[in-house]
């Protein structure tokens, strides 16, 4: 759902040149990739809806950004399940649309609920055939 909810806020904010954008996320200490597959994820979303963003930087920064690059930020500290942001910031305001997972019980629910789509019959009374993702799940909602 939130990666949704980022694809459809990139959308809307393409136009707006005003706004910068930036992908900001927190796990605990013994998360050993950085950034996480999940920011990557958000990144990816971004650049396919944001045209004039190109390329994903991670890392610190030792320059300017440049106008093109979309800055992936992580953080990686105590016990933080896990937390993700996308940052919308102009001079005029700031627009932030976060994620905090705060167990792995929500995306438990998730494979479930997507089993059970998978498993119900499609509208033709056909059983579903193929390879699907949680946007096939969502879209039937």
């Amino acid at each position: 759902m939130f990666y949704r909810m980022v694809a459809n806020a990139a959308k809307l904010m393409a136009e707006l040149e005003e706004y910068d954008v930036a992908v900001l996320e927190s796990h605990h200490n013994q998360k050993a990739d950085s950034p996480s597959g999940t920011a990557l994820d958000v990144a990816k979303r971004v650049l396919e809806n944001i045209p004039r963003k190109k390329t994903i930087v991670t890392g610190a920064f030792g320059r300017k950004p440049e106008p093109e690059e979309l800055h992936v930020a992580s953080v990686r500290v105590g016990s933080v399940p896990g937390t993700h942001t996308l940052i919308f910031d102009s001079a005029a305001d700031t627009i932030e649309l976060t994620h905090t997972a705060r167990s792995r019980e929500g995306f438990a629910l998730g494979a479930v609920r997507a089993l059970e789509w998978l498993s119900a019959p499609d509208a033709d009374m056909q059983a579903k055939k193929g390879v699907f993702t949680m946007n096939d799940v969502f879209a039937a909602l």
